[in-house]
C-alpha cells in the first residue's frame, strides 16, 4: 500500500514499517555478501501498537507487534516472552 511521503510502498499488513534511502553498502567478508546501512526518512507505526507510556508518550507495545526474526536459509524466530526492567534513575 502507499507509503505517505516516500515514493515505495509498504507492506499493508505489518504493524510498524521504515522508509528507508540508502546510505552505504559494504562488502564483507568472502562470499559476496554486503552489509546495507540505511537512513531512516519515516516511520509507520499502526495505532493498534501504540499506547501511551507513563509519562503521556507514545509507547510501542511489543505484545502487539508479533515481530518475527530471519535467522538464515530457511529459519526464523519469534520472539516468546517479553520482559520489562525498568531503567536506572
Amino acid at each position: 500500500m502507499p507509503f505517505e511521503g516516500f515514493p515505495l510502498p509498504r507492506l499493508a499488513d505489518c504493524r510498524i514499517a521504515f522508509a528507508c534511502e540508502r546510505y552505504e553498502v559494504r562488502e564483507i567478508g568472502h562470499r559476496h555478501q554486503a552489509l546495507v546501512f540505511g537512513l531512516v526518512k519515516a516511520i509507520f507505526v499502526d495505532d493498534s501498537a501504540v499506547s501511551s507510556g507513563p509519562q503521556g508518550r507514545a509507547r510501542v507495545r511489543a505484545d502487539r507487534v508479533d515481530p518475527i526474526g530471519r535467522l538464515g536459509g530457511g529459519e526464523y524466530v519469534t520472539f516468546g516472552t517479553i520482559i520489562d526492567i525498568p531503567r536506572p534513575d
